[in-house]
């Protein structure tokens, strides 16, 4: 029969096996780490746009220099691959206008579902057109977004019954695969350097800092250092076949990101890849842990509470109506004068009926300083143009993520 220590051994592994189910099926594990994680592959995207841009049409249009490759046949592959149809070509303007409203609504934090699945079929189609610019971080980045279609988009409280174990799970399982993903990059990348012939010898960060189409001029000083070149080297191999199986460990992570971060910023801008080197910190994102997630998140896109006393009047009940229909995100709360908290607050009657007087007024500068807040730029533009009080108490009810 089984001995009293191979059935210890099991027991103990069905208990751990049982602490993660429990642990995967009652909430996200990780709420704020998804929502940071999501907001800074879209700004990613926005940023690459943006660059793309002034030469949309070389890249995309009817005349573009890119040869289309021919469009997927199987339906799923049709699907994310239709603007390389030729009866499509003439449309590609509203491909980018797509692109370009879906990463904002998913900055915004609207139907952030609707939002993944928006991003994730017009970024796939202007990849697959503009083929010949896209590299390794472009595919990353398509992968996470599949990804992101699975997670869940709510930072509340976990959903109840079937349909929300279930969502639990998915959400969990999802986060968990765009990790294991990151980490499978850095392996194989790291295999893949030991099998070639200069990593191994210690001089292929010389070569690589003298390639005169992307290298930034400092890159070649530094390439004129024997020392530099083989420590270089050697570091990006040893980190990038020590980050899969450190990463997971909490205090080696506070030290292995960083180090990341240092070398992703040389690969951006000492050796011109700046797509691929951002792309990688914007996916770092994904192995924050879930604090230091809500603190980007409340640093970035501020949130506030705006408390109001009953309303009484009809003014009051209609201004408090308006407020109701803009409050999208719950910050909206109703409280006696003398409970509530210092800060923001909108109270008593004579500050609600000047409200309602100016309101007209504010909301179009609202509306600005909202918009920027979906780029992170609305605080700092605070700071520089104080908003009025009445801009202020509806600002804060506009929609930023929590």
């Amino acid at each position: 029969m089984y001995s009293p220590k191979l059935l210890c051994h099991l027991r103990w592994l069905f208990e751990v096996a049982g602490r993660g189910a429990d642990r995967l099926s009652e909430a996200p594990t990780h709420p704020h780490t998804i929502v940071l994680f999501k907001k800074a592959t879209y700004l990613w995207l926005l940023f690459v746009l943006l660059l793309l841009l002034p030469a949309a049409p070389h890249f995309w249009g009817p005349e573009a220099y890119v040869l289309a490759l021919p469009a997927d046949s199987s339906p799923v592959g049709s699907a994310l691959t239709v603007m390389n149809h030729p009866a499509m070509v003439p449309y590609w303007p509203a491909f980018l206008i797509g692109q370009f409203a879906a990463l904002l609504l998913g900055l915004s934090g609207h139907c952030p579902r609707l939002a993944a699945i928006a991003v994730f079929f017009f970024t796939k189609n202007l990849q697959a057109r503009g083929w010949v610019v896209m590299n390794g971080g472009n595919n990353l980045v398509e992968l996470m977004l599949l990804y992101q279609i699975f997670m869940a988009p709510s930072t509340g409280a976990s959903r109840r019954g079937t349909l929300g174990t279930l969502n639990n799970v998915v959400t969990n399982v999802a986060f968990l695969a765009a990790r294991c993903q990151l980490a499978v990059v850095y392996l194989v990348s790291g295999l893949a350097k030991l099998e070639g012939a200069l990593w191994p010898r210690g001089v292929a960060l010389y070569y690589v800092l003298n390639t005169d189409e992307y290298t930034h001029p400092w890159g070649r000083t530094l390439a004129s250092s024997d020392l530099l070149v083989a420590l270089g080297t050697y570091g990006t191999v040893a980190f990038m076949l020590a980050f899969p199986w450190l990463v997971w460990f909490r205090k080696a992570r506070v030290a292995l990101l960083p180090v990341g971060a240092l070398l992703h910023l040389n690969i951006a801008f000492l050796m011109g890849l700046v797509d691929f080197g951002t792309v990688m910190l914007a996916c770092y994102t994904v192995f924050f842990a879930d604090r230091w997630s809500k603190a980007v998140l409340r640093a970035v896109w501020p949130t506030g509470v705006v408390l109001v006393e009953a309303p009484r009047s009809a003014g009051e009940q209609a201004l408090y109506a308006l407020l109701r229909a803009l409050d999208w995100r719950g910050a909206l709360q109703v409280t006696p004068r003398d409970e509530a908290p210092p800060g923001l607050a909108l109270q008593g009657p004579s500050a609600q009926r000047a409200l309602l007087a100016r309101l007209p007024l504010a909301l179009p500068l609202v509306g600005l300083y909202a918009a920027l807040d979906y780029v992170g730029l609305g605080r700092t533009l605070a700071r520089l143009v104080p908003l009025p009080s009445e801009c202020r108490v509806v600002r804060g009810l506009l929609p930023r993520a929590t």
